[in-house]
């Protein structure tokens, strides 16, 4: 699956006005309208299914998502103390 666009996309509001990126309506987690644009190509490069996102409009607001940053040492166990531990995928 391949998903870009190269024009942003058409943002509004609850009430058709448009949105702009910085006024902080539209974030990871809120809930919108999206119009999706979907086709597959089957060329003699490959076979593959491709999207470009059309326009956006805000439905309601949720719990917004967050980037937990980079990890630090509190995020791993201490393995130097059993050196046989043994992972499995």
């Amino acid at each position: 699956m391949n998903a870009n666009n190269k024009t942003r996309p058409y943002v509004i509001d609850r009430d058709k006005t448009q949105l702009n990126p910085d006024d902080g309506t539209i974030y990871a987690g809120c809930y919108v309208y999206a119009v999706i644009d979907i086709w597959a190509m089957d060329n003699k490069f490959r076979k593959r299914v491709c999207a470009s996102l059309s326009g956006v409009q805000f439905y309601k607001d949720d719990d917004a998502f967050t980037s937990s940053g980079i990890a630090s040492a509190d995020d791993f166990d201490d393995l130097s103390v059993d050196n046989k531990k043994e992972f499995s995928v």
